[in-house]
């Protein structure tokens, strides 16, 4: 049965849920991954078991039998595990039908007899299924599977992006459109906008003018601060550098070395209040809990004396341009220079 993404999430959470998927299509990897963390709430709540975790693989004759091993009886930790199985081209016309992975057809139609307790997901990144294939005809005319391509309809589209921007983040009709234009069908770079403008939505109560709207929702080909944010965080100077070098001319670098502090007080803050929830450090910092969450992530590669090395060079870098010791332009060079020490 072919069912559109949405339809299939909220049958999952009706627990009407399916034993097979296949989902087709270039943005396949984050919906995979989005289907199958859906389906492992769904199995706890159906078992009752915490540890119910999603078992990734990658298609190929030889891994075969572990993955259906796994979807039949699970592995160490757990008698139930979602399966993610990547590489699904069996049913496109990319596999020739004398391969040895077409060879095992007749192995998968087994699971149409006698369906796993565990759900599977099997995913391709081709635009198109074969559908003279004996396998693909099986997916979907068999009411135990369900068969989703990546493309999204606009209402579900709005209907996901509100989702994630729950309570956080409120726009207009004008920036949903925008914002749609923007991610061009991607929920994997919608998602990351609906985080990126949730954080800085936060402290102004989950609005943003179309000014800042339009200056933070930027085309990739642009560049975007907040990927320098996170690159410079990841201790990756040289792609900060080739990211910072895309951003507009507008774009100043004082806003970058906020950015930059901001993240670096928190990420010591961190460091300095372990036993302190996320939630806490949300509240007393006036952050979105998101935000706190890339920070502990950001921790375990930046140390605290990093953290306050950082801080002190980020002030000592506005002191030197707004006395006039140093040019902007100059002071960015010195910055990128300074993190390959």
């Amino acid at each position: 049965m072919e069912r559109s993404l949405y339809k299939a999430i909220e049958e999952i959470r009706a627990r009407k849920r399916a034993s097979l998927y296949l989902l087709y299509g270039g943005d396949d990897a984050f919906i995979a991954g989005w289907l199958a963390a859906e389906l492992r709430l769904a199995l706890r709540l159906e078992t009752g078991d915490e540890m119910v975790e999603v078992a990734k693989f990658v298609f190929s004759p030889e891994r075969l039998e572990n993955c259906l091993t796994t979807a039949y009886h699970g592995n160490l930790f757990s008698s139930r595990q979602v399966v993610l199985c990547a590489g699904f081209d069996v049913v496109t016309s990319l596999v020739k039908a004398k391969s040895d992975a077409a060879e095992k057809t007749e192995t998968l139609l087994e699971l149409f007899a006698d369906p796993p307790p565990s759900p599977v997901v099997f995913y391709t990144g081709a635009d198109k299924l074969d559908e003279r294939k004996k396998l693909t005809k099986r997916f979907l005319s068999d009411k135990r599977a369900v068969v989703i391509s990546r493309q999204v309809r606009r209402d579900e589209w709005l209907r996901i992006a509100k989702e994630w921007a729950g309570n956080d983040l409120t726009l207009s009709s004008r920036q949903w459109e925008r914002l749609e234009a923007h991610c061009a069908g991607s929920l994997a770079m919608l998602r990351q906008e609906i985080d990126k403008l949730s954080l800085f939505a936060y402290e102004r109560g989950g609005r943003l003018d179309d000014t800042d709207f339009d200056h933070l929702s930027v085309d990739a080909s642009g560049g975007d601060v907040f990927a320098v944010v996170r690159l410079v965080l990841a201790k990756r100077p040289a792609e900060a550098i080739v990211e910072y070098r895309k951003l507009p001319e507008r774009e100043s670098l004082f806003a970058l070395l906020a950015l930059l502090a901001r993240q670096y007080r928190l990420v010591a803050r961190v460091h300095l209040q372990p036993e302190v929830g996320d939630q806490a450090i949300a509240r007393a910092t006036s952050t979105p809990p998101y935000g706190v969450k890339v920070a502990r992530e950001q921790a375990a590669r930046v140390t605290l004396e990093e953290a306050e090395m950082m801080l002190a060079r980020i002030q000592s870098l506005e002191f030197m341009i707004k006395s006039g010791q140093v040019q902007e332009r100059s002071a960015a060079d010195w910055f990128f220079l300074k993190l390959f020490a």
